[in-house]
């Protein structure tokens, strides 16, 4: 968060359901699931994760625009509301590429260990996640 803290910790439940991964939940699993989301400011040009890194979170780009690469090369440009880093903490793997902030970007995000909260307390919304990540593989 910037220390003039235009941000809030957590996004609201509308702007939850803005994300076309998760408009099919309800009001209530949209509320309980932006209690579990932080936000967070990222400066242009910076790394939000690193291909090879371990993953333990889980992003939404909420403002701005980032590429995803792989090595030197871009291969996707994402804009606000797209997701990215569900594989590395549902499969618990490396992060397949980086993503990089291309102008100053706000993004949520949800930790691996919140996750495993989220599956025990929350087995539908942590299902809807990972039905997005079968999706994205298949």
């Amino acid at each position: 968060m910037s220390a003039s803290g235009s941000h809030p910790q957590h996004p609201t439940p509308e702007q939850l359901a803005s994300v076309p991964l998760l408009k099919a939940l309800n009001p209530q699993q949209l509320s309980d699931l932006a209690d579990l989301i932080e936000v967070s400011e990222i400066s242009a040009g910076r790394a939000i994760v690193s291909e090879g890194a371990s993953g333990y979170t889980f992003y939404v780009l909420a403002e701005g625009t980032a590429e995803v690469r792989h090595g030197d090369r871009a291969v996707r440009t994402l804009g606000p509301r797209d997701y990215f880093g569900e594989a590395a903490i549902i499969e618990k793997t490396r992060r397949s590429a980086s993503v990089v902030a291309v102008e100053p970007c706000v993004v949520w995000s949800m930790f691996g260990a919140t996750f495993r909260v989220l599956e025990v307390e929350h087995p539908d919304i942590a299902k809807l996640l990972q039905e997005a990540t079968n999706t994205r593989r298949d």
